[in-house]
């Protein structure tokens, strides 16, 4: 899973570098949602891969508004996910650079690693145990 997430951090990475247009960088996040939502790039724990366990934790975490036409709907709600996880990381890099004195080694860097990490634990249900009450605003980057 964390290859996976990976990926959408490196589209965020390379889209705000200019390296690739907002359409590439959203189409590894299409993609990666609907692999996940029918497991074909790693195997699902059926009493996970559903609505009320992964679908709930990437609302908590994420801080997913509930849109009732897609309640039931997760592969929606993977794919709202991933682009939380992608404007979480386009948030970090502008303000890392809106910030002079942080340093790419010393301070995106590690906070883009503790994002990912944090995530991957999320879509494989071990978030509230190791990192309980923590959702993705508390990885945001607080300019001086």
């Amino acid at each position: 899973m964390g290859a996976l997430l990976q990926d959408v951090i490196k589209a965020a990475i390379a889209h705000n570098k200019r390296e690739a247009d907002f359409n590439a960088a959203w189409d590894v996040v299409w993609t990666l949602g609907n692999q996940i939502s029918a497991a074909q790039e790693y195997i699902a724990i059926g009493s996970w891969h559903d609505m009320p366990g992964l679908g709930e934790a990437l609302r908590r975490a994420f801080r997913l508004a509930l849109i009732p036409e897609s309640v039931d709907d997760l592969n929606f709600r993977v794919s709202e996910g991933l682009k939380a996880l992608f404007f979480a990381v386009h948030d970090i890099l502008v303000r890392f650079e809106a910030d002079p004195a942080a340093t790419w080694e010393g301070d995106a860097l590690p906070r883009l690693n503790a994002l990912h990490g944090w995530a991957v634990t999320v879509w494989l249900g071990t978030s509230d145990l190791l990192h309980p009450g923590i959702n993705v605003d508390d990885f945001r980057w607080d300019l001086p």
